[in-house]
């Protein structure tokens, strides 16, 4: 009984990750389009959580200092704003911390392969080789920004939406096959 149930569902999976596929396919053909409009939805998400904190600082009873939590919540909805009304240059500025985050974390990885070697661990080639790899897509990036900020973030999203797509499909797959 239960096996029927959890096989009715993996259709549904099946379907969210075929959906999920062909959005991340259109979203490789339109990454400019995606980064733009996921900055523009980022910016409205970023003004909203701007007005929730500063109800909750009127709503808060408590009698410490709220000037730092008014100032907090006029940066969320200013810098908000600003990604709303700006997007391409927003976008700019995400993918160059994008880019400083891939190469330190590359650079981290290198450092945890040399432990790694150093005590006998296997694996430490795998953590080498995406250390470089992460190095390689942050110096990409910085190639190339600030034209870069235009489609990193929309092709990182689309990849990811594939990426998830494929995973939940394979789920599905598997859920059906199972007796």
């Amino acid at each position: 009984m239960a096996t029927n149930a959890i096989k009715k569902g993996s259709n549904w999976l099946l379907i969210i990750g075929i959906v999920m596929v062909v959005l991340g396919i259109i979203g490789l053909s339109m990454q400019i389009a995606l980064t733009i409009t996921s900055l523009i939805f980022f910016g409205f998400l970023t003004v909203f959580a701007g007005v929730v904190q500063f109800v909750q600082i009127f709503s808060d009873e408590g009698t410490h200092n709220k000037i730092w939590d008014i100032l907090l919540a006029l940066v969320y909805i200013v810098a908000g704003f600003m990604m709303i009304q700006y997007p391409a240059a927003s976008a700019a500025w995400f993918t160059i911390v994008i880019a400083f985050v891939l190469v330190i974390a590359g650079i981290a990885r290198l450092l945890i392969a040399s432990r790694m070697k150093n005590n006998n661990v296997q694996g430490w080639g795998l953590v080498i080789f995406g250390g470089l790899i992460s190095i390689l897509l942050g110096g990409m990036i910085f190639a190339s920004w600030p034209v870069s900020g235009l489609w990193v973030i929309g092709m990182f999203i689309a990849i990811e939406l594939l990426m998830q797509g494929f995973t939940l499909i394979l789920a599905a797959l598997a859920v059906r096959s199972l007796n």
